[in-house]
């Protein structure tokens, strides 16, 4: 890349080729989709872990001790689903 213009430009786009191969646009698009699911559900799973520890910490059902052991659980799935996202990018 030469100037600031193509730099500027690169920081502006969507998708930046590093290569001239056209043909990787599928796979980069169908790529960046599966990325994004795993997103989602990394989103949606800690989304829904928080809110039931917040609900049973309103009831009074959830204790320190136990909301800090819940805390603690919580990290294992998250680096279950970090492990299975740098699997995907790894495959591509």
């Amino acid at each position: 890349m030469g100037g600031v213009g193509s730099d500027i430009a690169v920081d502006a786009a969507d998708i930046a080729l590093v290569d001239d191969e056209i043909r990787e646009l599928p796979h980069l698009v169908a790529l960046s989709k599966r990325m994004m699911t795993t997103i989602k559900l990394n989103m949606t799973f800690s989304m829904t872990l928080n809110f039931i520890a917040i609900i049973l910490a309103m009831t009074g059902t959830l204790s320190p001790v136990v909301g800090a052991l819940f805390s603690i659980s919580q990290e294992a799935p998250v680096s279950a689903f970090s492990v299975s996202s740098a699997r995907l990018v790894s495959q591509s």
